[in-house]
């Protein structure tokens, strides 16, 4: 993914680790490299503490940000009415969330008797709404990859009973430690199938993704690109499931990109 900002090459110019960074914001090293590579969004006050970290302003960091955040502001004063949906996407393009609903979704699978409840961006409410609001009309066997709070999910589409889109509920999802487990959910069934699995460490290798993201990755293809994934578990033993029978699967996001090899390169311009 293209990135919007230019954290990596000031965060390298300043001679810090992404996990340097990371403490000073207050997040977590994983998500510091999906800002950089353009995987996650940025929050405002995250997009603003980044720049303070760096010693940059908010511009330098995310080009165009205080433009766009004005014509926001002033949109706001003029109307004395909320930002409007346009507003918060032409701060979006600069690659920050503007919007401070907190967004969830409550997905029922066929044959589940409980929703699953994941938050979501609002990046990733639009692309699923857009796809649902189409009446259902997707391939078979396609799935719908985003991330949640803690998890990377993959979920069939063809298997959603309801997907009900919230904001504000007013309860709070408890935030555990996240374990090294892969959840796998298959269709007509509600018991969850767990594997223990290493993490992605992040390689040197700019090609390599690792086993867990290019399981998400064969998720996304069109259907008839194959039959199963495929990956290591942590006890070095082989696991093949059939994507045609997946109704969701889901890993920790800290098992994506865990703990890089302490950037190696970061002293390089």
């Amino acid at each position: 993914m293209d990135p919007k900002n230019k954290i990596k090459s000031l965060r390298l110019r300043k001679g810090l680790t992404q996990t340097a960074l990371a403490k000073a914001v207050g997040v977590s090293q994983q998500q510091i490299h999906r800002f950089e590579n353009g995987i996650s969004i940025v929050k405002l006050e995250t997009a603003v503490a980044i720049a303070a970290a760096l010693g940059k302003t908010v511009d330098a960091v995310f080009p165009g940000l205080s433009k766009a955040y004005k014509a926001l502001r002033d949109g706001m004063i003029s109307t004395g009415r909320p930002p409007s949906t346009e507003q918060y996407q032409a701060i979006r393009r600069k690659g920050v969330e503007a919007d401070p609903t907190d967004l969830t979704i409550r997905l029922l699978l066929n044959g589940h008797s409980e929703p699953h409840i994941f938050p979501i961006s609002h990046h990733d409410k639009e692309r699923l709404h857009h796809i649902l609001f189409q009446g259902f009309e997707y391939e078979e066997n396609g799935f719908f990859v985003f991330n949640s709070e803690q998890h990377q999910v993959a979920f069939s589409l063809a298997e959603v009973a309801y997907c009900h889109f919230l904001f504000d509920i007013g309860c709070s999802l408890e935030r555990e430690e996240p374990s090294w487990l892969a959840s796998a959910y298959f269709r007509g069934s509600q018991i969850e199938h767990t594997f223990e699995i290493e993490p992605d460490f992040q390689s040197e290798d700019e090609e390599d993704m690792g086993q867990l993201a290019s399981v998400f990755w064969y998720l996304e293809l069109p259907p008839e690109s194959g039959q199963h994934v495929h990956f290591i578990d942590g006890d070095g033993e082989e696991v093949f499931l059939q994507a045609r029978n997946l109704a969701l699967f889901m890993v920790p996001l800290s098992c994506l990109h865990a703990e890089p090899y302490e950037d190696e390169d970061d002293d390089e311009e």
